[in-house]
């Protein structure tokens, strides 16, 4: 399935929110960054990106209290939840992909 409804997170999470969030979640893949007032998607956080980036030395120290958009994917690749990963072509099957279907 190429869309399922997970939770969001706001631009004012921050990056050691985000680690607590994706370690109370394991199942989730990725999660969408959203402005907390459009619902605007402003990023895309890869679980196993982020938590290789995040556990590399001094960077929880140095983003711990940074916005998670430091981290995230500013530029995901998003698509409507009725769309046939088929149709999107040889290149979209890559972790920034998103299906906005955020509740």
């Amino acid at each position: 399935m190429l869309a399922a409804r997970t939770s969001c997170l706001s631009e004012r999470t921050s990056c050691g929110e985000c680690f607590d969030w994706l370690v109370g979640h394991p199942g989730v893949s990725a999660v969408a960054i959203v402005d907390s007032r459009s619902g605007a998607i402003l990023g895309l956080v890869n679980r196993f990106i982020f938590l290789a980036r995040y556990a590399r030395q001094y960077v929880p120290e140095l983003f711990r209290r940074k916005s998670i958009l430091r981290l995230a994917n500013p530029a995901p690749l998003i698509v409507d939840e009725k769309v046939q990963v088929a149709d999107l072509g040889p290149g979209a099957a890559r972790p920034s992909l998103k299906v906005p279907r955020c509740g």
